[in-house]
C-alpha cells in the first residue's frame, strides 16, 4: 500500500514540476483544482465525521505530503521562470532545469516517501484511535 500511495503522489509531483514546461499554466491548474477538490471533501467529511476525524487522517501525513507537493509546485513555477527567461533574455533553461531536478530528487521523493509510509502504517492506527 505505501508503495502504491508513494507512485501515486509521485506522478502528481511530478507533473506539477514539469507542468512549468506549460509556462506554468499545467502547474497553477492542478493546484487550483486539487486544492478546491480535497478541501471540499474535506469538508464534507468534517460535517459527517468532525474535524478531530479530519484532523487524524490529514495532519500524521500532511506535514510530510503537504509541503512535498508546495515544493514540487514551485519547482514547476521556477522552471516556468527559468524558460520565461530563456525566451525572453536569451538564458539557459537547461542548466537552471537540471538543478530544480536535482531539488525534486533530493527534496520532494523523500518527503514522498516518509508520506506515504505514515499513509500506509500510521494513519489509519491514529484513525482507529479518534474513532
Amino acid at each position: 500500500l505505501a508503495a502504491k500511495i508513494f507512485l501515486n503522489n509521485l506522478q502528481a509531483s511530478i507533473l506539477l514540476f514539469l507542468g512549468g514546461a506549460s509556462f506554468g499554466l499545467l502547474t497553477l491548474f492542478i493546484l487550483l483544482v486539487n486544492g478546491v477538490v480535497i478541501g471540499g471533501v474535506l469538508e464534507l467529511v468534517r460535517e459527517q465525521q468532525g474535524f478531530l476525524f479530519v484532523a487524524a487522517a490529514i495532519l500524521p501525513h500532511g506535514l510530510f505530503e503537504v509541503p512535498s507537493f508546495i515544493i514540487a509546485g514551485s519547482l514547476g513555477l521556477m522552471l516556468a521562470h527559468a524558460l520565461y527567461r530563456e525566451w525572453f533574455f536569451g538564458e539557459d533553461a537547461a542548466m537552471h532545469a537540471l538543478g530544480l531536478g536535482r531539488k525534486f530528487v533530493t527534496i520532494v521523493v523523500p518527503l514522498l516517501a516518509v508520506a506515504s509510509m505514515i499513509e500506509a502504517f500510521i494513519t489509519p492506527e491514529i484513525i482507529n484511535f479518534v474513532i
